[in-house]
């Protein structure tokens, strides 16, 4: 793929002769915030916004799809509020930091729709009685040594696990005790 430059909007990428232009060409539509690409032997029914016909030429701009971002600026994402259960279950498509509510019990955590490549930060935060544990889900988490890391004990203590997955598969990661 070869990036060609950038078009105001759908109607000037409409315009663009394609004749003769490298397949796989790509342009960013900046009113759109988004690139698409020239693929020269598409027919597919143009919609304007995945896909656009050009008005003289073969071929359709087809929008490049996800896995690609183009930033601006730093991407934040609030961290994602998750009450307290026995058992939590963090959607990873959600965002990549997760808030626990104030531990009343022990706790187990599952993970799902994890991506290759995602970071992940959870916090824990013990009630007043503290003592809680929290059982990590089995094939998933791991741990430097092989040993899972523990919350601590003490009351209203604070606890974060931060951890990387390569495969989107397991996390890679450490559990940092009495954050303050």
């Amino acid at each position: 793929m070869a990036w060609g430059g950038s078009s105001a909007d759908i109607t000037a990428l409409k315009a663009i002769n394609t004749t003769g232009l490298q397949d796989g060409l790509a342009l960013e539509v900046l009113s759109k915030r988004a690139w698409y690409y020239l693929a020269s032997s598409s027919s597919t029914t143009a919609d304007d916004e995945q896909c656009v016909a050009p008005t003289t030429g073969p071929g359709r701009w087809l929008k490049l799809g996800v896995g690609f971002n183009n930033y601006q600026a730093a991407q934040v994402v609030a961290p994602v509020a998750i009450a307290y259960a026995a058992t939590v279950t963090l959607d990873c498509s959600l965002g990549n930091t997760f808030v626990i509510g104030t531990l009343t019990g022990n706790i187990t955590v599952n993970v799902t729709n994890l991506k290759a490549g995602q970071a992940i930060a959870i916090q824990f935060t013990q009630d007043a009685t503290g003592g809680r544990t929290v059982t990590w889900q089995t094939g998933v988490f791991e741990w430097a040594g092989g040993t899972a890391g523990v919350l601590s004990t003490g009351a209203s203590k604070r606890d974060r696990f931060y951890g990387h997955s390569f495969d989107g598969i397991k996390i890679d990661g450490a559990l940092r005790q009495d954050v303050r």
